[in-house]
C-alpha cells in the first residue's frame, strides 16, 4: 500500500519560464485577417516601469530619427491584467518605421534610463531573421595541428561506422 496515490492524479505543469532578463516588448504575429495587434511586456520590463496590470497605463514615445521610448504615463495605453498592450495604430506604427515583419513574432529590446525605457534593436521571436542585431561576440578557438590531425581522424572513423555495410534483405 506504500505505493499507492490516493485520489486523482494532477497534471504535472512546467513553469515557464523568461526568454530574456533584459525589457523585451513581444509583438505578435499577424497570423491573417482580424488578427489581434498585441503587445506582450516581460517581466523585466515590467518592473523596470513598476507596471500594475489592469491599472498602469503606458505611451510609446517617438522622436523624428525613428528612436522608440517606452515609459508610464498618464492618458496613455492600458496595460491589461495579463500585461499586454491592443492598440491597432501604434502596433502598426512601430512596424511600419521599424520596418519589421509582421508575419512572425517580433521582439522589441529597450533598455532602461531614468523613469522610461528606450529602443534598442528587434529580434525575431520564432527564428533568425534580417531584421535582427547580434550583440554576442563570437570567439574562435586555435586548435593545433595534433588536435585537428586527431579530429580528422575521428571524422573518418564515424564515418566509416555510419556506411551502410548491408542491405535491408541481406540483414533479413
Amino acid at each position: 500500500m506504500e505505493n499507492v496515490n490516493w485520489g486523482v492524479p494532477t497534471k504535472n505543469r512546467i513553469k515557464k519560464t523568461e526568454k530574456y532578463n533584459t525589457p523585451v516588448a513581444t509583438m505578435t504575429a499577424l497570423t491573417g485577417k482580424g488578427s489581434v495587434r498585441r503587445i506582450s511586456l516581460n517581466k523585466a520590463l515590467i518592473k523596470a516601469l513598476n507596471i500594475v496590470g489592469g491599472e498602469t497605463t503606458v505611451q510609446f514615445g517617438f522622436t523624428p530619427d525613428n528612436s522608440i521610448y517606452l515609459g508610464v504615463r498618464e492618458g496613455g495605453l492600458p496595460v491589461k491584467k495579463n500585461h499586454t498592450i491592443s492598440e491597432k495604430r501604434t502596433f502598426e506604427y512601430i512596424s511600419r518605421i521599424l520596418g519589421i515583419d509582421n508575419a512572425i513574432e517580433q521582439e522589441l529590446h529597450f533598455v532602461v534610463e531614468n523613469d522610461y525605457l528606450t529602443f534598442t534593436h528587434v529580434s525575431s521571436g520564432n527564428a533568425l531573421g534580417d531584421n535582427e542585431e547580434v550583440t554576442d561576440e563570437v570567439i574562435i578557438l586555435e586548435t593545433s595541428t595534433e588536435t585537428t590531425e586527431k579530429l580528422e581522424q575521428v571524422k573518418e572513423e564515424v564515418a566509416e561506422n555510419l556506411a551502410p555495410t548491408e542491405t535491408l534483405d541481406e540483414q533479413w
